[in-house]
């Protein structure tokens, strides 16, 4: 990362704790020269991601910050996108591709109390994230011809 930037910014349309406003702020305060908002996009299974009818509030309101502070701090839009769940990323500036969650005995579980469970137990088949995000990312990159980045969580 560019130091004065960051491109893993969320707010409180996800599970961040302030305004897209109040973070372009204080990135400011800081000297930040970029600031990327990628508030984690909707999934079913995810409580924190952003609901249906808030996705067209955020991109309106990140737009909004945009064009309020041009010239003064590049404002980017972007969405984190867990690999299991449906997603048009054509009104994005870019992607945070993350792997949250994995699909075990018919459930949809968080990555690191499956991949713990699954070490206490024994088990295997499961994909580490670490095999799977680059392999995302690749193809968002070459289906929407925009940058993605993948986000693993730590081991377990």
């Amino acid at each position: 990362m560019i130091p004065g930037s960051n491109v893993h910014t969320h707010t409180t349309f996800s599970d961040g704790s302030n305004s897209a406003e109040e973070m372009v702020l204080a990135a400011m305060r800081l000297g930040f020269h970029t600031l990327g908002f990628s508030d984690h996009g909707h999934a079913a299974y995810d409580r924190c991601g952003i609901s249906l009818h808030q996705e067209a509030a955020y991109r309106e309101e990140i737009r909004r910050l945009q064009r309020l502070y041009a010239g003064r701090i590049l404002i980017l839009l972007g969405y984190e996108h867990d690999w299991l769940s449906p997603a048009d990323f054509s009104e994005y500036d870019y992607a945070i591709e993350a792997v949250h969650f994995v699909p075990v005995e018919g459930g949809v579980y968080q990555i690191n109390e499956i991949l713990l469970a699954h070490a206490t137990r024994g088990a295997n088949g499961v994909q580490h994230p670490a095999q799977l995000g680059p392999q995302l990312a690749h193809g968002f990159a070459r289906q929407y011809g925009k940058p993605c980045f993948v986000v693993n969580p730590p081991d377990t």
